[in-house]
This record gives structure tokens, sequence and C-alpha cells, in this order.
């Protein structure tokens, strides 16, 4: 996160100063969360320093090629998303909702790629060692992956549309901030406990302190954006455009987004059930894979269409 953002400096320009501040108070959140969370606790017994002798290495399924490079190819897409938050964030307050969207473009793509080819990698792990036919199986912990993923691929294509007809300034600001903020949720979800019973990759639960932190941060930057952009909504509402003409590219454009949206908000609202589940005092489960197939393909089946028949549509009314 902190190495895109310091690469991102070069392009944002005038957006630097407020977009340091985003940057910099999520990655102040982060040291303080490893105050807490230091790896070098983990080998002490008693308060002492434990050196275990020889153990029996790796379990099998972690020693499969695809998990040596699946794990940083995804962490760095998540890195990535830093930038598209802190970019809409800044455009936010300087209240510039045009002049962003040149420099957030190629993080956009970096982003959409890197999650993109991480998910690709953890399903060719889970094919090979855990027979998964081919997919994760909507394990919660790769749907924490899947729903930032959804999110990138509206934004992209909302840059596409805004680029050409200077439309849709505050959906491409709201898509921009979603990704980073689906990321902090599905962190929380992963490791705060919720899904130790339930998953999989069976994550350790947090040091409390360092949850509170993790909680803090999710907090502030839901509430603070979330904020910010209802209010600057409210304030420019001249510039909420109108539904375009029926059959054109933008229109239908917007159609496949919101699609792309809903998809990765079912698959969130289904990786959260173990959570809703916990705090109404139940058993945690978690969503079975048939109910996913029954769910989804009323999305995306629209969705493969909606890919074929859109770049056949033109700008204008024709």
């Amino acid at each position: 996160s902190a190495i895109f953002c310091m690469i991102a400096l070069r392009s944002v320009k005038d957006f630097q100063r407020w977009f340091v501040v985003a940057a910099a108070v999520f990655q102040g959140m982060i040291a303080a969360i490893l105050a807490f969370e230091s790896p070098f606790k983990h080998n002490m017994m008693e308060g002492k320093v434990f050196v275990p002798n020889d153990g029996f290495g790796l379990s099998p399924a972690l020693q499969n090629y695809w998990i040596t490079i699946h794990p940083p190819v995804i962490f760095a897409g998540f890195g990535s998303l830093t930038v598209l938050f802190a970019l809409a964030f800044a455009a936010l307050v300087m209240k510039d909702f045009t002049r962003w969207i040149p420099a957030v473009r190629p993080y956009a793509l970096v982003a959409l790629a890197l999650t993109g080819l991480g998910l690709c990698m953890g399903g060719f792990w889970a094919y090979e060692t855990l027979g998964w036919g081919g997919f994760w199986m909507w394990d919660p912990v790769e749907n924490v992956s899947f729903v930032p993923w959804c999110f990138t691929i509206a934004l992209v294509h909302g840059i596409v549309v805004q680029s050409a007809k200077k439309k849709w300034q505050f959906t491409n600001l709201l898509l921009a901030g979603a990704p980073f903020l689906s990321f902090l949720y599905g962190t929380f979800l992963t490791r705060s406990g919720f899904l130790s019973d339930t998953s999989v990759h069976s994550f350790a639960e947090m040091d409390s302190n360092a949850l509170k932190v993790l909680i803090g941060i999710m907090a502030i930057m839901v509430l603070g954006f979330g904020g910010l952009w209802t209010y600057r909504l409210f304030q420019s509402r001249s510039l909420v455009q109108t539904a375009s003409e029926r059959f054109t590219r933008d229109r239908w454009l917007g159609f496949g987004m919101w699609a792309t949206v809903i998809m990765g908000l079912a698959a969130g609202i289904g990786m959260s059930v173990p959570l809703i589940m916990t705090l109404r005092g139940l058993k945690p489960s978690v969503v079975q894979e048939g109910l996913y197939h029954q769910v989804l393909p009323f999305i995306f089946i629209p969705l493969m269409f909606l890919m074929a028949v859109t770049p056949f549509l033109s700008w204008r009314k024709t």
C-alpha cells in the first residue's frame, strides 16, 4: 500500500496534499495494529523466547507452487486499492470531480489486473490441492477478494463513460472508494475470528487491542468517506445526470456495471452470514455452494448478454 501510494505521488499533482492525508492516516493505523500484533510475539511462551525443535515442515496443501505466488499477487492488488480510495477522497475534498480521472485510471487498471490475477491463482491452487473443481467453492475468505474485484470492474467501466461523456462523476467517486472499504470489512471478517470454524483458511483471531484499532480504521474510513461523498452529492445536485437515451453505449454499460456491483454485493452478503449468525446468538455456518449457484445466475447470465451486445451500441442515439 505504501509503495503504491509513493509511486502515485508523481501523477496525482494538485491532489497531492489530501491524497497524502488519506494514505498516511491509513498507514498510521496499520502501524498501530503492528504495535499490538507484532510477529515477534509469536515465538514467546510464558514471557520467554521459545525456539522449537525441527518440525514436520509445511503441510502438503501449502507446498504447491501456486500458494507461493498467489498471496503476494493478491496482496499487491489489495495495496493498490489504497490509491483509488485516497484519490477519490482528495477529489471530494477539493470539489474537483473531473481532473482526478486521468490520475486514477492507470491504478484502477493495475488494481483490476492484480486482484483478478490473484483470484485466478487462488482458484488454480484450490483445484490442484483441494480438488475444488476449478474454483474456490465460494469460500468466505476468497469472497473477500472477489467483492473488491467486482467493484473495481465497475469503476474501470465508469471511468470509460466519464472520459467519453463527462458524466457519472459521483458514481465513479463512490466506486473508487468501495473496493478499499470492502477490503477493510473483509479484513475485519477474516481476522476477527468469526470465520475460524467456517473457512478452509481458518485464520487465528487478532489481539483484542489490534482488533479495536482495525474496527476504528473501518469506522473512520467508512463514515468519513461516506459522509463527505453524501455532503458533496447534495452540494452538487446539478451534476447528477438524468438517464440517457435507452439504446446508447453508456446506458448499457451502466446496466453491466450495476449487475457486477450486485454480484459483488450478493457474494458479500453470503460471506457475512457467519458474522450475522454469531451476532444473533446462533452457531455460525457458511452459505453452501449450491445457494450461490441458485442466486448468481440471475445476475451472471444477463451480464454475459450485456457484454455481448454493448460493444455494438453507439455513444449517441441511433
